[in-house]
């Protein structure tokens, strides 16, 4: 399945999906798969794991959601959550990659392809980051380990970005 927020522009939508179909077909590991968005508070620089050798993909810990492919076992997953109090959406994502990480699946950015999306929100992100903390109250335990792992991996590459604090 693909998912493609309403907001989102990319100059070769056939060469998008072919590249997603693509990269499902070449690995059974593959159960996240996004393309590069310029503007995400998650990109590679911040997400990368590793890089798929002699591939445009990269191994991530957050894809975002703003254009997402999500492989049977993963809709089979997220199809058991209830999204009744999730009105923004916040936190499926996250829920895909935990699951996909707590069997040994992987997700992926297509650097080779590349989605453009506005800076700003037309809705209050305190209030999705709310919901999204009661809707990943569903995870499993392995889930929930997996997230948090993934969060703190993020949390760590940010904190390395930041200047040091002036001691003088």
């Amino acid at each position: 399945m693909l998912i493609v927020q309403g907001d989102a522009e990319c100059a070769d939508w056939p060469t998008l999906i072919e590249r997603c179909r693509a990269a499902f077909a070449d690995s059974s590991k593959v159960a996240v798969w996004a393309p590069l968005v310029h503007y995400t508070p998650f990109d590679l620089d911040t997400t990368a794991l590793e890089k798929v050798e002699s591939t445009s993909l990269n191994i991530v810990t957050q894809t975002d959601g703003i254009v997402l492919a999500l492989s049977a076992a993963v809709i089979s997953r997220l199809m058991r959550m209830d999204y009744e109090h999730n009105q923004y959406g916040w936190g499926i994502g996250w829920a895909a990659l935990a699951f996909a990480y707590a069997n040994q699946l992987i997700a992926v950015v297509d650097e080779g392809i590349r989605v453009f999306h506005p800076r700003e929100r037309g809705y209050d992100g305190r209030a999705a980051k709310g919901q999204m903390e009661i809707f990943l109250q569903q995870l499993t335990q392995e889930e929930r380990m997996q997230y948090q792992l993934l969060d703190t991996y993020i949390r760590y590459q940010r904190l390395k970005k930041q200047p040091p604090p002036d001691l003088g």
